[in-house]
């Protein structure tokens, strides 16, 4: 239920945006971040799209869950969705994420607004992607709707320093489509 109504405000924020494209498509941007990480095994924040963002479907993305680790660390994993890749609230965009955590290990910046902010939940193994699910209505008046997206992970240890750690995915790009 919650993600139907965090999934049904997201696109209604979004109908704002012009329609211009009629094929839905979603891609990434850039890479996504190999540094800001406590643990060293944890690689790259992933953004894995899991089909198209079209009328009538429900769209899905994985990435990394939130949740502690056996190494003692601990992660708070966002998703963030935004109208604009250029500018947040007067802000320009890319932001550098080291501006708002300025002792952390940072690595990356900031590349899309958030009108939507999505905390990640844990799969109880931080190993194991989470999926979260947008259903999309077969609303024509959402046909060409362009969106961005982008996963934040923080990583916090009582064994630092540093004791928190910041890394972003790519920047994804997505059109819902037919």
């Amino acid at each position: 239920m919650r993600s139907f109504v965090l999934s049904t405000l997201l696109l209604s924020l979004l109908a704002a945006a012009p329609a211009a494209a009629q094929s839905a498509n979603y891609g990434l941007l850039g890479s996504p971040c190999t540094g800001g990480r406590l643990d060293p095994g944890a690689g790259p924040v992933p953004l894995i799209p899991i089909g198209l963002p079209q009328l009538g479907s429900v769209f899905q993305i994985e990435t990394e869950s939130s949740g502690r680790g056996i190494t003692g660390i601990g992660r708070q994993v966002f998703l963030f969705t935004g109208l604009s890749d250029t500018s947040f609230g007067g802000i320009p965009l890319p932001l550098d994420l080291s501006i708002l955590f300025p002792t952390a290990n940072v690595c990356g910046a900031l590349q899309t607004s958030i009108e939507l902010q999505q905390s990640v939940p844990s799969t109880g193994n931080p190993a194991i992607n989470a999926r979260l699910s947008f259903p999309i209505p077969r609303d024509p008046s959402l046909r060409g709707l362009l969106f961005f997206q982008q996963v934040l992970s923080l990583e916090s240890s009582t064994f630092g320093p540093p004791f928190l750690g910041v890394a972003v995915s790519a920047l994804a790009i997505g059109t819902v489509g037919t």
